[in-house]
């Protein structure tokens, strides 16, 4: 199998690329991404790629011929212009490309935030749900915007497979990227979070596992991944340390483009709609090795912001660590 992994150089990436590595399926691995892979091995190799180029993209999927395009690039900081140009655009030249050289299957990385806000006490929500994302969050409007076109070109194209996974918020020890900085990174902009909202996570390595399995059994369809469980961002706050606090922000004190990041990260955290992972578990028999406690906590433990009064919880025959010097107020 010869796969083509854009943006894999990403963690995700990396995760995904060390799990295919020495497969016997694995005939031939190229990550394409603007940056070099952390990951490198026997029959894996690099090419500079920005899929915003339609031409680039093109003529690689040309020379390469691969059995599977994996397509990770994308842009979850809030530049918007380039957010579109990337997640959307992107995506669009990646199908192109795909449709030109007769790709057979193309899997992409959404978000479960297509499925919009959570309305009431809903049951976790299915693949088939409607995609409702809110209109004042980019990434999530500009996702579902690219899996709309996933799923035109899988009904053009029904001699081809087409996966479309959603995740929920992905955390874990190798996470570092902007939804981890809220809650690691002062001011601690998650404190601002509405404590009373849920929140699921997944385990980075439950979701490069699903992948795994998605790519090895050439499984077409949309698929939600998120860990076992859900918190309420109350207790996130909890276990990272950090108070809830409901105040305004004084714009002079912080930049346009910081206040915009933040706007952008909490949108994660407003409420969004759970879902199952039913469609994920019935093809391929993955189940979560995580629960969604777990995903958070790892990260947090990954960056030193387990508060110390929830690494007594954790360990109650042991005293707290003191070395905790973590902001509980």
């Amino acid at each position: 199998m010869r796969y083509v992994i854009t943006g894999g150089s990403g963690y995700i990436g990396s995760l995904l690329v060390a799990r295919l590595i020495g497969r016997p399926a694995t005939d031939r691995i190229l990550v394409a991404d603007v940056n070099p892979p952390r990951v490198f091995g026997h029959g894996v190799d690099y090419t500079a790629l920005d899929v915003r180029d339609a031409g680039q993209v093109r003529a690689l999927l040309e020379r390469e011929r691969p059995d599977v395009v994996v397509h990770l690039a994308a842009v979850g900081e809030p530049d918007v212009g380039t957010m579109y140009e990337v997640n959307v655009a992107g995506t669009n030249n990646l199908l192109g490309a795909a449709t030109a050289v007769g790709t057979g299957h193309v899997v992409t990385i959404s978000t479960s935030a297509v499925y919009g806000r959570l309305e009431g006490d809903a049951a976790p929500l299915t693949e088939d749900a409607s995609l409702r994302a809110p209109d004042d969050f980019e990434y999530a409007r500009h996702a579902a915007t690219a899996d709309r076109l996933c799923e035109l070109w899988s009904a053009r194209h029904q001699d081809r497979a087409m996966t479309i996974v959603r995740p929920v918020v992905v955390m874990g020890p190798r996470t570092d990227n902007f939804m981890t900085r809220i809650w690691t990174d002062e001011p601690f902009d998650a404190r601002s979070a509405d404590p009373e909202s849920p929140i699921q996570f997944v385990h980075e390595d439950d979701l490069a596992e699903a992948l795994v399995l998605l790519l090895e059994g050439g499984h077409a369809g949309v698929f939600n991944v998120a860990g076992s469980g859900a918190l309420t961002v109350g207790e996130c706050q909890r276990i990272a340390g950090i108070t809830a606090r409901r105040l305004p922000r004084v714009p002079t004190l912080r930049g346009r483009g910081r206040r915009e990041a933040t706007r952008h990260s909490l949108q994660f955290l407003a409420r969004p709609a759970t879902v199952g992972t039913g469609n994920l578990e019935r093809r391929t028999a993955w189940l979560a090795g995580h629960t969604s406690r777990d995903a958070f906590e790892a990260a947090m433990r990954a960056h030193g912001r387990l508060s110390a009064s929830h690494q007594a919880e954790m360990r109650p025959d042991r005293p707290a660590t003191p070395a905790a010097a973590i902001d509980e107020g």
